[in-house]
């Protein structure tokens, strides 16, 4: 190598490329879907937005790396093996501006409203009120507290 040859810069984290806008395919069996709980190791468990039924959907191979799914994020599945089965792969993940030309465009027809929470821990007893079933249904005995916690007032 000659020595007074100067050694060229290069740009630092500058690979910046334009991401391909991806609409659902009928020929693949492509649906969209919304996030609903992330389970671990690249899978997470969606809603299909035509028939409102839930299943597990993973990301394979390089997407790993390149999205980066959310609770609540309109994802594009497709099935594993080609046909309708159980088994699904997330292709792509919408940022909030794709999903409103989405809806826009028609192809998103209906929108689901996340209210599901896992809390279940709506059953502790807290001074002489008892909640029976997450209900809002109180029960004030004293004695009925008195006998359980041993305790006279």
């Amino acid at each position: 190598m000659p020595q007074n040859q100067k050694k060229k810069k290069r740009a630092k984290g500058s690979t910046s490329f334009k991401k391909k806008f991806v609409e659902a395919d009928n020929n693949f069996n492509q649906e969209y879907a919304y996030v609903l709980k992330e389970l671990g190791n690249y899978r997470f468990i969606i809603e299909i937005v035509s028939n409102s039924r839930e299943i597990i959907a993973d990301i394979k191979g390089s997407a790993k790396k390149q999205y980066w799914v959310k609770v609540g994020n309109l994802v594009l599945i497709e099935p594993i093996d080609g046909s309708s089965s159980e088994k699904y792969t997330i292709k792509v993940v919408y940022t909030s501006s794709e999903e409103k030309r989405l809806k826009k465009n028609g192809n998103l027809k209906k929108n689901i409203i996340n209210n599901k929470s896992n809390n279940d821990n709506d059953d502790i007893n807290i001074g002489n009120e008892i909640n029976i079933k997450n209900n809002n249904d109180t029960i004030l005995d004293e004695n009925f507290i008195n006998d359980i916690c041993n305790i006279d007032i």
